[in-house]
């Protein structure tokens, strides 16, 4: 069902606009009813006033009639007229049609003796007649001897269209009054009640709302009222059922963070064990040479110590993880360049070994700037070694790896490229995931 209003509104609001639009058109349809009612009651009340003055006629003068003696007849009438405002003119007619008595306020309203709204054809109806100040109601009724029952004679009555137009406003503006008032009242009323009846539902809401914001357990207080009691019992049970999903999924990211935690230290942990053993075979077949090359052996020597103390700062990092948090990690400047060559120097030694051992070829070529930087050195060395060492993985057959550093506006860009096949189309997403 479409809402009344384009945007959200409150349970009492909403109520409300339905019991006040239903309310109004009620009263609209019950103040129209009455004034049609009320138009032909009024019309029914002006006939049932031309039968009393005719019976009140006979009852008086019956004798006058009986011997045409239309003098008393005509002084009846004249009082009897006289005596109602709403009586434009009135005339009694004998059973040939002549105007026996008459009485007129406004001369020449009432029809012609003998025409279609005289005795014959006007007898017991109403018709309304004319336009103007004399526009009302015509009235004709038979005048019958209350001894006999036969027919002496014929009243007809004009009725004043200007009073049934006042006492038609009067009654419009009552009506009016009546329809603004009871309106005003129902919407008070209304308003009231629907704001007092939703206060039950209210005070779930207000409790579900403490709850969600709290760690402390729903218990929602009854109501007394079936539906919101048994929907109160629902939410219970959907807000425990929900506590429980919750702690049971943030113990299964607790346990997967770990998890990817410890696979990604153990990752990084691996990369550099492996370019310290490669670094250290390195160094056994130097000394094997002869002369010995003395200055490479101290570069694979420093490699080691730097891979040895990258994984001891990687050790001290797990372990702090859960006490400082919030600490940051200590910047420094650093040489970019420099960056790329101690990465590309502690794993020369893996992918040489690599190389002799499975008769391939790597070819790592550095591409950098003599570009200063700001940054954590340790974690910038150890991203581009697990850069560096995902590519070489990436390529079994052997291939060319370009690493290297470029200014690009007021930063500086790290990159690393091979001749791999790529990451696959469904991993790519992952690729920023913490452990991936």
């Amino acid at each position: 069902m479409k809402p009344f209003f384009s945007k959200p509104v409150s349970l009492s609001t909403y109520i409300f606009a339905w019991i006040a639009a239903s309310g109004f058109l009620i009263c609209l349809a019950w103040v129209a009813g009455a004034m049609i009612l009320d138009s032909r009651s009024y019309q029914r009340d002006r006939m049932e006033d031309a039968d009393r003055i005719a019976a009140l006629l006979v009852k008086l003068s019956e004798e006058s009639f009986t011997s045409n003696r239309w003098t008393e007849t005509e002084k009846i009438l004249n009082a009897v007229t006289e005596s109602d405002s709403q009586i434009l003119s009135s005339r009694v007619l004998d059973l040939t049609g002549a105007v026996v008595a008459s009485c007129d306020r406004c001369p020449d309203i009432l029809p012609a003796s003998g025409s279609d709204h005289g005795a014959g054809a006007g007898i017991g109806g109403t018709h309304t007649m004319g336009s103007g100040p004399g526009e009302g109601f015509f009235v004709a009724r038979e005048i019958r001897s209350p001894n006999s029952g036969r027919r002496i004679g014929t009243l007809e009555v004009r009725y004043s269209g200007k009073e049934f137009g006042t006492a038609r406003k009067t009654r419009i503006l009552g009506y009016a009054a009546t329809f603004l008032v009871l309106t005003g009242i129902m919407l008070v009323v209304v308003r009231f009640s629907v704001k007092f009846a939703i206060i039950p539902g209210v005070r779930i809401m207000e409790q579900v709302r403490k709850a969600t914001l709290s760690d402390e357990e729903i218990s929602l207080r009854g109501t007394g009222i079936t539906e919101l009691d048994e929907m109160g019992r629902i939410l219970e049970h959907s807000f425990r059922t929900l506590r429980r999903a919750q702690a049971m999924l943030e113990e299964h990211v607790r346990t997967r963070a770990m998890s990817e935690m410890a696979f990604g230290v153990a990752h990084d942990f691996n990369n550099y064990l492996a370019a310290i053993v490669a670094n250290r075979e390195s160094v056994e077949r130097m000394l094997a040479e002869s002369p010995v090359p003395v200055k490479k052996i101290r570069e694979s020597l420093a490699s080691i110590e730097k891979a040895a103390l990258d994984a001891e700062t990687l050790i001290r990092k797990v372990f702090l993880l859960g006490r400082h948090p919030e600490e940051e990690p200590e910047q420094a400047l650093i040489r970019a360049d420099s960056l790329v060559s101690e990465a590309v120097s502690i794993l020369e030694g893996k992918w040489k070994s690599e190389s002799a051992r499975r008769g391939i070829r790597y070819a790592v070529r550095k591409q950098s700037e003599p570009l200063e930087m700001t940054g954590v050195p340790g974690d910038l060395r150890t991203a581009l070694i697990n850069l560096l060492a995902n590519a070489l993985d990436a390529m079994p057959s052997g291939g060319a790896v370009d690493v290297g550093a470029l200014r690009t506006g007021d930063s500086v860009t790290f990159f690393v490229e091979d001749t791999g096949p790529g990451v696959e189309e469904g991993l790519r997403e992952k690729i920023f995931e913490p452990f991936f």
